[in-house]
């Protein structure tokens, strides 16, 4: 199981493949990176059958380090840690986030692993993101500039 405070790469993707059977991850790193066509297939296999992959399932783990190996190859990032992050307003608007509960992280050093638009972007990092600052609903301390991306716990 996942929650919001898991950042493990592998374990963030495996959460969203195989328990909430979300193909949007997939789909993005086969369109958007240089991977070799053997695994492309192998992404669209799973794809195809993506409500029979059962929870945790270690193949769809191996295929994650092996798509995650090519990325490194192609970006030179290792990404260790995996973050959905959304604006500050789509987190307030699309997941009844509170200005208290939203932390804004940098992603200058991040490569894009899903991105949904409005509903949020799965960013990979190769050291783990930390919050720049918490919004305290009254005085912001940082500005808009040093903000990119806001997050907010999503799976409690």
């Amino acid at each position: 199981m996942s929650d919001s405070s898991e950042r493990d790469a592998v374990s963030v993707m495996l959460f969203e493949i195989t328990e909430l059977h979300n193909t949007d991850i997939l789909e993005y790193v086969r369109d958007n990176y240089n991977l070799p066509n053997i695994l492309k297939r192998n992404i669209d296999e799973y794809i195809e059958n993506i409500d029979d992959i059962e929870e945790g399932d270690e193949n769809v783990a191996y295929m994650l380090k092996e798509i995650l190996g090519c990325i490194e190859d192609e970006t030179t990032i290792t990404v260790n840690y995996a973050l959905w992050l959304a604006d500050k307003d789509s987190v307030i608007d699309n997941y009844e986030g509170s200005e208290r509960e939203i932390y804004g992280y940098k992603i200058d050093n991040a490569i894009v692993l899903s991105d949904l638009g409005w509903d949020g972007t799965l960013y990979g990092f190769e050291d783990e993101p930390e919050p720049v600052e918490i919004y305290d609903g009254e005085n912001e301390t940082v500005t808009e500039s040093m903000i990119k991306k806001a997050s907010i716990l999503l799976y409690d």
